[in-house]
């Protein structure tokens, strides 16, 4: 990882405050584990004492203001804030990890002061280990090769709580209403629910960061795969007239059918994608240009959101959806649709099956699955190579591998940082 020292000082302090994006919390987490003195500086910074450090240096130590000093300390030492939680109390047993923000006012006003002394104390770390054989991980550091993603998201809360979940211990994570947020032995998340009549519909939301994928049993039993860079919201519990879900990005839904509760994807402001019990693939990215829905077994009725999402209506009007048999695939662009019949549904479904597509696919397409997956950015120098490829790649394998693959098609590339540069003609 290549982690700046005023880009990690700024993360610290945005982590206090809970604002960091997805992305940023997982690459803050993965520095944190590439050496032992990365989690020791990182709980430097974020201690009381940093912060008590902190906001001396910004204070005159005069009687008001020592009241003030006072008085952030106490509430700091009070509440879980900006650590994660390595023992429950009430137990005794290791806890999932999970990422408590700060919600007071002077709460987010002493996290402040931790920016006084993030700067000095990283640029000392780097500052003192800058000699040793082995350079400081994720600062100042260029990758030779870069991993391929893996099982890596963030689930957060009704209340504002984010779980890490790659990091998270198997079984029982969090209590939401009547469900029971548990994460089973082969990482999977699942909504144990008690009372399927009664209870309060709190609203979940997982993240998957680029280079990042995760499965989910949403609480009526359906079975969601997201991919890299995505997002789905759900309730803990489905009521009413309708089982919705929004996503960002790409999903695999297997969904548990449910005549009396038609199962609804929304892709906010854009589509609808309605089922009983069917298997479906959406695919959202914003960089794709259009909205792919493919079906795979029974049956979904797709439609474009004309209004825009609105809580007291279930679907866009009947007169410019469509219907989708098995093997279709909806193609929504500026708000026309456009059905495929004989879609590949081996090329829709390699993501989740471990591949990647390049079946057909010119460079810039497949170069975008990469930037998702290997969490990479592309740039071009000279003219994209007018190639098209056949087959597929294998999602375990590090980035040099496909790189390679590429040097057969004649692509030369150069890997710089987590910039991947294309060298056209």
């Amino acid at each position: 990882m290549n982690i700046d020292a005023d880009i990690l000082a700024e993360w610290i302090f945005r982590y206090l405050q809970g604002t960091l994006s997805a992305e940023e919390l997982f690459a803050l987490e993965e520095w944190k584990k590439q050496r032992p003195e990365n989690q020791e500086t990182f709980d430097e910074l974020i201690s009381d004492k940093a912060i008590e450090k902190g906001i001396a240096r910004i204070y005159e130590a005069d009687a008001s203001k020592i009241r003030v000093r006072n008085r952030i300390r106490e509430g700091i030492a009070a509440a879980e804030t900006g650590s994660y939680s390595g023992e429950s109390q009430a137990s005794g047993e290791p806890s999932a990890r999970r990422v408590y923000f700060l919600r007071t006012g002077w709460l987010r006003y002493a996290a402040a002061a931790v920016i006084v002394l993030a700067i000095g104390i990283v640029y000392y770390f780097v500052a003192t280990h800058s000699e040793t054989e082995q350079p400081l991980a994720g600062v100042h550091t260029q990758p030779s090769d870069i991993a391929p993603g893996g099982d890596k998201a963030i689930l957060t809360l009704a209340d504002g709580t984010a779980i890490l979940l790659d990091s998270a211990q198997n079984g029982a994570l969090a209590q939401q209403g009547n469900a029971e947020v548990v994460k089973a032995a082969n990482g999977r998340l699942i909504y144990n629910v008690k009372d399927n009549e009664k209870g309060q519909v709190l609203m979940n939301t997982m993240t998957t960061p680029r280079g990042g994928r995760y499965e989910l049993t949403l609480p009526d039993g359906t079975r969601v795969w997201l991919n890299a860079a995505s997002s789905i919201t759900y309730p803990t519990l489905f009521v009413g007239e309708e089982r919705r879900v929004t996503i960002t990005g790409e999903a695999y839904f297997e969904v548990f059918k449910n005549e009396r509760q038609p199962f609804t994807v929304a892709v906010e402001g854009k589509l609808f994608v309605e089922a009983l019990g069917t298997h479906f693939n959406v695919n959202s990215y914003a960089d794709e240009g259009k909205i792919n829905t493919t079906l795979l077994e029974g049956s979904v009725r797709v439609s474009p959101d004309i209004a825009g999402l609105q809580p007291d209506r279930l679907r866009a009007p009947a007169k410019k959806a469509v219907i989708l048999k098995p093997g279709q695939q909806a193609q929504v662009s500026l708000r026309n649709i456009l059905v495929i019949n004989d879609a590949d549904i081996d090329q829709v479904m390699a993501w989740k099956n471990g591949f990647i597509s390049i079946q057909d696919a010119g460079l810039a397409e497949v170069m975008k699955q990469l930037e998702r997956w290997y969490d990479i950015q592309v740039r071009y120098e000279g003219e994209v190579p007018a190639v098209k490829f056949k087959g597929k790649m294998d999602r375990g394998v590090s980035l040099s591998g496909v790189l390679r693959s590429f040097s057969e098609f004649g692509i030369k590339t150069r890997l710089e940082g987590r910039t991947l540069v294309v060298v056209g003609n």
